[in-house]
């Protein structure tokens, strides 16, 4: 014979199921009410907040950007002083091989001198080469320098607010 399951006594604690995305949901419905003048008021801390960050991003960028283009500059000059230094090296050269020539032809050794000479034209190609790059660089740098530094660009949230 089978036996009858036994009857669950009354006096057992009840399980509540409860639900934690309807908790969650209560929770946010339950924010307190903010006059409108206080919220307000927090607007206008927030906007000034973010105008404020706004605008030490936008003070770090313009110093970036001239920190920038002042390194450009240095290198630019830097460029310039190695060419106007090859210049001089070519030049001194010349004379070097222009006593080197008067030897030759002064002891008729007219092999040397044709290698002197080769030489005198190889310098002056290089010269050559290295008087158009300073000009160009010398015009580069100067229109460089005379142009405006870069306008402030206004915002137009600063325009509208007064």
């Amino acid at each position: 014979m089978l036996e009858e399951p036994k009857k669950a006594d009354d006096s057992a604690p009840e399980i509540e199921i409860v639900d934690e995305k309807i908790e969650k949901q209560a929770k946010k419905e339950e924010k307190p009410e903010v006059s409108p003048e206080e919220g307000i008021l927090e607007l206008k801390k927030n906007l000034e907040r973010e105008k404020t960050a706004r605008l030490e991003a936008e003070k770090r960028a313009q110093e970036a950007y001239y920190q920038a283009h002042q390194a450009n500059a240095d290198k630019t000059e830097s460029d310039y002083q190695l060419v106007v230094n090859a210049i001089e090296t070519v030049n001194t050269r010349n004379e070097q091989l222009k006593n080197a020539y008067a030897d030759a032809m002064s002891a008729q050794d007219y092999s040397r001198a044709a290698e002197v000479q080769l030489a005198l034209s190889a310098n002056a190609q290089q010269l050559s080469e290295l008087r158009k790059g300073e000009k160009a660089m010398k015009a580069q740098k100067e229109a460089a320098e005379k142009a405006p530094p870069p306008a402030q660009q206004g915002d137009l949230i600063d325009q509208l607010l007064p």
